[in-house]
């Protein structure tokens, strides 16, 4: 509430309740589950249900955050048996997340499995262009489990699709906010990164607080409580203040100001302080003379700070190891992806315990929804290559530091669930499998096998 931190404790304790339904919908097995679904949902989902007359205080509190919990709940794909295709918010490239139209009678009750050919769990290219022409491309950038893992529910705030109270509250108050508006979205304001983690003085941190709740004495804010008629906000550029400090920030101010963070509420402080200047001592600055005055107390004050604030932070980066354990086959994999028409060519090299090249080879893929589903990609098509060869024990290792740390911690993004049950499954057909990050320049050979699989696709087409 206001920037301050302060919560909505009604909204708090919803997004608190919608976390027991996000544990009764991701975990209907456990004993909790068993026993509400068994009470209140024999006949029907507990997405659908309705509360009955008999029905407890503590179920009807989870039905509350249930309720939170569906406006942003969706399914990330595997083999589709579970995902309706109308009802369902599958596509989530699609901004209302299902096709938009009115079904046929025979088309209702269709299953996103339905869409897949039976037997490769791949696409039916033809039945969704003659069912969904216009979102053809952004079914197609889905990647299924090829192996039949089953469709997961996810909460589609959070990249990983996991619920977690913090988001769950933020979607309560963007969701209440676009009521009491009658539905038209306002400008969001991360207050933490926006306000408070600027790169200014404590009392402008304060001062855009102010700013931005109507606590000034503006003209505007004046002529609210009935002192007299003044000019509020100019909205030839921006509607509010809010929207003018979220174009601000991103501002760059280039040289040779000497300044490399954003000014914007430097400058807002000086027209303040010369507002200030002009009511109360009658004296009068120029515009050049406000704008000036800003950049000069904005390099001062950065240059006063310590050379440690200065200092760019430094990534945690993952030291690339050629270790492989004895009788273990090395695999490097690597993905080249073009955004202009979402191509993938994936190569790899296998390599012996004395680092001589043993296989390699490369594959081209389309409609490939981002670089890092390339790299799933790349490491999924390896482990299946390393099955087919006979290999019992490998060690895969790809320069894409993101996906490593994703499969590893298990929580990869929401666009790779297909492929990450993928991996996962194929992985645990081995004897010994390991997943370990090396930087580009060890993995040479395996990034021109996947730059030359592109290119020759490319030129074939």
């Amino acid at each position: 509430m206001g920037g301050l931190g302060v919560r909505d404790i009604q909204l708090f304790n919803v997004a608190l309740l919608a976390k027991q339904a996000w544990r009764i919908v991701t975990a209907p097995n456990c004993l909790l589950s068993r026993v509400l679904l068994g009470r209140y949902c024999q006949n029907i989902s507990f997405v659908d249900v309705l509360p009955t007359s008999n029905a407890s205080h503590g179920w009807r509190s989870v039905l509350k955050g249930r309720d939170l919990l569906i406006t942003q709940l969706g399914k990330a794909v595997g083999d589709g048996n579970s995902t309706r295709v109308w009802k369902d918010r599958w596509i989530l490239s699609n901004n209302t997340g299902t096709p938009v139209g009115p079904p046929k009678e025979m088309d209702r009750d269709l299953m996103v499995s339905d869409l897949l050919t039976r037997g490769t769990n791949e696409w039916n290219v033809a039945k969704i262009k003659d069912l969904f022409p216009s979102l053809a491309s952004c079914i197609k950038s889905i990647i299924p489990s090829l192996l039949r893992a089953p469709d997961e529910f996810i909460w589609i705030p959070n990249k990983d699709g996991r619920y977690t109270t913090k988001s769950g509250y933020t979607s309560a108050v963007k969701y209440n906010s676009l009521l009491e508006n009658g539905g038209s979205p306002l400008p969001v304001l991360e207050w933490s990164k926006k306000v408070w983690a600027s790169q200014c003085l404590p009392e402008i941190k304060l001062f855009m607080w102010k700013l931005m709740q109507g606590a000034l004495p503006l003209g505007a804010n004046l002529e609210k409580r009935g002192c007299g008629s003044t000019y509020g906000f100019d909205p030839d550029q921006f509607s509010s203040l809010s929207e003018a400090l979220l174009s601000g920030m991103r501002t760059i101010c280039l040289p040779p100001t000497g300044v490399s963070q954003p000014i914007f509420p430097w400058i807002c402080w000086c027209l303040w302080t010369s507002r200030n200047k002009l009511i109360f001592e009658n004296k009068v600055l120029s515009s050049s003379e406000v704008l000036s005055l800003s950049i000069t107390s904005a390099r001062e004050w950065w240059l006063a700070q310590p050379t440690a604030m200065k200092a760019p932070r430094q990534p945690n980066l993952i030291i690339p190891t050629l270790n492989a354990e004895v009788n273990c086959v090395s695999v490097f994999t690597d993905a080249a992806w073009r955004a202009s028409d979402g191509a993938t060519g994936c190569g790899w090299i296998f390599k012996d315990s004395t680092r001589q090249s043993t296989q390699h080879g490369s594959k081209c893929f389309d409609n490939t929804a981002s670089a890092l589903t390339g790299e799933a990609l790349a490491i999924c098509l390896v482990l299946s290559h390393a099955l087919s060869l006979g290999y019992t024990r490998v060690c895969v290792f790809s320069d894409c530091q993101v996906l490593v740390r994703a499969i590893c911690s298990k929580s990869s993004p929401v666009e790779l669930y297909g492929l990450v049950c993928d991996i996962e499954l194929l992985s645990s057909l081995f004897d010994y499998c390991t997943l370990s990050f090396i930087s580009r320049s060890l993995n040479l050979e395996a990034d021109l096998l996947a730059k030359s699989a592109l290119y020759n696709a490319a030129l074939t087409t």
